[in-house]
């Protein structure tokens, strides 16, 4: 699934050659064109900050702007004690989200048998035996009992994020045992 912010570059790429277009068609296709495109943009910029087109939390991608430094406060503060454990999630986009907020020193990663970045990075037999804070969201809930390779996995509680008294999602937190 991609997310309409993932193509922003492409648009202002796009404004250079159809601003030699615009050049030569007529001041009123000139006049709507701007006027359609700073419209759009501010629509879409405005449902970051103040939500102006009512979706459903689940169906508004402005709602993952919000919340991830509560998340990485939270799972500094399960980290705390459970000693040297890595945190993941199953989600590329909810681990790189974290990862602005979260201490770098804190091990960051994402478990799942898809390639990406993270499986590179990661170092598996470094992780074995180690203890982890697994987090996701009610979005793209996926208990870690099943899905991972842990001897265990038991629930840490949830944490709500809202935002201008509206509820965005719910980020659950598990404490899993010996990574295998």
């Amino acid at each position: 699934m991609g997310f309409p912010y993932w193509t922003d570059i492409a648009y202002v790429l796009a404004i250079l050659p159809a601003v030699q277009l615009l050049d030569r068609a007529a001041r009123w296709a000139r006049v709507t064109t701007w006027g359609v495109a700073a419209a759009a943009s501010l629509v879409m910029f405005a449902q970051v900050a103040w939500p102006v087109i009512p979706f459903d939390a689940k169906a508004d991608p402005t709602t993952l702007m919000h919340g991830w430094s509560d998340v990485a406060a939270r799972l500094t503060e399960l980290r705390s004690s459970c000693g040297d454990c890595f945190v993941f999630s199953h989600r590329y986009q909810d681990s790189a989200s974290v990862s602005f907020y979260l201490d770098p020193a804190i091990p960051l990663t994402r478990l799942t048998g898809r390639h990406d970045q993270y499986s590179i990075w990661r170092d598996d037999r470094a992780l074995g035996g180690r203890n982890a804070i697994y987090f996701c969201d009610d979005h793209h809930y996926q208990p870690p009992n099943e899905a991972f390779p842990f001897a265990r996995c038991d629930v840490a509680g949830t944490l709500p994020i809202v935002y201008r008294g509206r509820l965005l999602r719910t980020v659950s937190f598990w404490r899993c045992d010996d990574y295998r």
